[in-house]
């Protein structure tokens, strides 16, 4: 649903009905609208909540690959087993040997190996490595419904730490690409967390990780698995997420968009009701700041305004039409 900005003339007030809703609200009888080709959006349905900055290893932040021997922007080496190559920075692995050949999986279109050095046919010394990553979760969204997953290679061995966390996932091998998932109850918190992969060298040869295809969900059922001031936007419930509420504190739905003045079954509402499909974002009137969006009295200036239909009503500022409101 949008609201497209207007040229407004002939203005006798500021009340408006809204008697047809389709990409673009036809307003009606209380000034003439005519529609601008590239009107700012008043009004549109809030965009669901997400998961933000988990990227594959080897990409920049725009999720493209890297150049053989680049520093990875998105992950930070906070523990190296060779004193040569120390933190912080973790490398793209050169192509080559033990890329491919039946060693290493190769690169896929979307990821690259990563590893404390970038010539990996050179080696590095046995013990562990730790590849730290951040991403953020969106306030509103119940923690307990996230998850994520992906497809990691590692060699010789992999395990994950999330927040600090040990989460037992099955190893990776360096062959082939392995699914692996953090499951829903895991240690996720709201705005920033840590995502550590850690691989361990067995002895003093290649070793190296690789993530690709990561990816965070979250699901929910009802308003009640969202926080406050969010609801359960389940239009498609594959993907059902929270998404915030408007002003009123009342859910704009993305597929059901209502008429002016109507209950949710798009009956009309009584003289003076607050319609709850619609907030009073904006107001000049002090004495009615808002949220609240009234129905209007059916009386002056109804007419000479347009006559309330069976489908809508007028709905502004204060129930009083006839009272005015502020300029």
């Amino acid at each position: 649903m949008m609201v497209k900005a207007a040229r407004l003339t002939q203005g006798f007030g500021l009340f408006c009905a809204v008697t047809s809703l389709s990409v673009v609200v036809l307003l009606a009888g209380c000034f003439q609208v005519r529609t601008e080709p590239n009107a700012l959006s008043l009004i549109r349905s809030q965009e669901a909540l997400g998961i933000t900055g988990l990227f594959g290893t080897g990409v920049n932040t725009a999720g493209v690959p890297l150049p053989d021997g680049s520093i990875d922007p998105n992950y930070t080496m906070t523990v190296s087993a060779d004193g040569t190559y120390p933190p912080p920075n973790a490398r793209v692995v050169n192509a080559g040997y033990p890329i491919g050949g039946g060693a290493w999986v190769n690169n896929p279109t979307s990821s690259k190996w990563i590893s404390a050095r970038a010539d990996g046919s050179a080696g590095i010394s046995g013990g562990s490595y730790n590849m730290q990553t951040t991403f953020t979760i969106s306030a509103g969204i119940t923690l307990s419904s996230v998850s994520l997953s992906g497809r990691w290679a590692c060699d010789d061995s992999c395990s994950i730490r999330l927040n600090g966390s040990p989460i037992t996932v099955a190893s990776g091998n360096y062959s082939a690409l392995t699914n692996f998932a953090i499951p829903t109850g895991s240690p996720f918190v709201t705005g920033s967390n840590t995502l550590t992969f850690i691989f361990t060298n067995g002895g003093s040869g290649p070793g190296a990780i690789l993530v690709d295809s990561i990816s965070g969900s979250f699901v929910c059922a009802a308003d009640s698995d969202c926080n406050a001031g969010f609801y359960c936007d389940n239009t498609n419930p594959a993907i059902a997420g929270c998404a915030a509420k408007i002003a009123n504190n009342n859910p704009l739905g993305q597929t059901t968009p209502y008429a002016t003045g109507v209950n949710n079954s798009n009956v009309s509402l009584a003289d003076g009701a607050i319609d709850r499909h619609y907030a009073l974002v904006t107001s000049s009137d002090p004495a009615f700041p808002g949220p609240n969006a009234f129905v209007i009295d059916n009386a002056y200036p109804i007419p000479p305004w347009v006559a309330n239909s069976t489908s809508s009503r007028w709905t502004g500022v204060q129930p009083a039409g006839s009272n005015g409101a502020s300029g």
